[in-house]
């Protein structure tokens, strides 16, 4: 069975579990990797030296980096300063300008614009906000233009009142 060398690239006509040409390429491997405990479980694994070197603290994979950091071992956060910052996040991320305000799954701004035209708006349909306040959705103050073209000719024409 052809496989290629881990090491050194070359193929080369082997065993289904085989992963270097020669003795010599595995030892090459080798020489470049150290053995190191998990910081987590206490398992040894092999690892690139540079890598080993970059860090303070190994893991031998994913769960057992995110269980080590969820710990509270390694100084993490309390259940109560979790959740501090959880409530923190969701109030932030209401605030955020970028972020719309959903109901019923669907930005608010089009559900308030369906209900002011007694439709569902075209996917291409877009809604603006009159005083640019993307969080402001009474009905006076959102616009319904026909498609993207037709509310970019309108920023064209009412930014430069505002400059």
């Amino acid at each position: 069975m052809m496989h290629t060398c881990v090491n050194c690239g070359r193929t080369y006509n082997g065993r289904k579990d085989s992963k270097f040409c020669s003795r010599d390429c595995f030892f090459d491997y080798q020489k470049d990797r150290v053995e190191v405990t998990c910081s987590h479980c206490g398992k040894r694994f092999m690892m690139l030296r540079k890598q080993a070197e970059g860090y303070n603290r190994h893991f031998c994979n994913m769960n057992c980096y995110t269980e080590y950091k969820h710990s509270h071992e390694h100084g993490g956060w309390s259940d109560e300063q979790r959740a501090r910052k959880r409530i923190q996040m969701m109030e932030k991320k209401a605030c955020n300008s970028k972020n719309y305000k959903k109901l019923y799954g669907k930005k608010e701004h089009r559900v308030v614009a369906e209900r002011m035209l007694g439709r569902k708006l075209f996917p291409e349909e877009v809604v603006h906000h009159i005083n640019r306040d993307k969080h402001d959705n009474t009905p006076s103050n959102l616009m319904v233009f026909e498609n993207q073209k037709e509310h970019a000719k309108w920023h064209a024409e009412h930014d430069k009142e505002v400059v």
